[in-house]
């Protein structure tokens, strides 16, 4: 199993989600669960850590900007994040490492380091480009594009995880959520306001 430092030792394993992961938290209320944490410890279930060497493995460099990145002392998991409507994974489109790159969702492709997430504590970085999930703008409105940027150390970087298998953004107390629910590759990934529906659900 990998290593992550910047001061401290940050572990990294691979994880995917079961429903024991609500057993973490408190039973949601009708709008949400007023249970919320960060990120990392609604991870459950570490995957072969022979699938975290295999990255490190592929992209060294991407590895090492990493444990250069983790904050010190957290433990990092590394993910897939995929959409309960959907099936598909959030990723950046094309794979790119820019500023301002949206998150989409697309068919789950083992290989792609595009699709690997790293949770740590209340934020989420993308395995290939390094970069933040983040709200654009650090907006509050319905609709806000999910995007990557750098650290800004605002709350628009930060997500709480609860009960139900939802991300909220910590600004603006809205869910990460697939547009209109949609099933189809390239969708946007946005913020959107409290709905129930699965689209706003996702296995980590």
């Amino acid at each position: 199993m990998s290593r992550l430092a910047k001061a401290g030792i940050v572990t990294l394993v691979t994880v995917s989600v079961s429903a024991t992961s609500a057993q973490a938290f408190a039973a949601s209320p009708a709008e949400g669960s007023s249970a919320r944490g960060p990120v990392t410890g609604a991870a459950v279930q570490p995957l072969s850590a022979a699938e975290v060497a295999d990255l490190e493995r592929r992209y060294p460099e991407k590895a090492k900007r990493l444990r250069q990145t983790v904050s010190t002392g957290a433990e990092a998991v590394a993910v897939k994040i995929v959409n309960v409507n959907s099936g598909k994974c959030l990723a950046i489109g094309s794979s790119s490492t820019a500023q301002g790159a949206h998150a989409i969702q697309w068919d789950c492709i083992a290989s792609s380091p595009g699709q690997v997430w790293v949770l740590d504590g209340y934020h989420i970085l993308n395995y290939n480009s390094g970069l933040y999930l983040a709200i654009g703008s650090s907006s509050t409105e319905n609709g806000a594009h999910a995007l990557q940027w750098s650290y800004t150390g605002s709350n628009g970087q930060r997500w709480y995880a609860d009960g139900d298998r939802h991300l909220i953004n910590m600004n603006s107390d809205k869910y990460l959520a697939i547009g209109s629910s949609s099933t189809e590759n390239g969708a946007h990934a946005l913020q959107w306001s409290y709905t129930g529906s699965n689209g706003q659900r996702w296995n980590y």
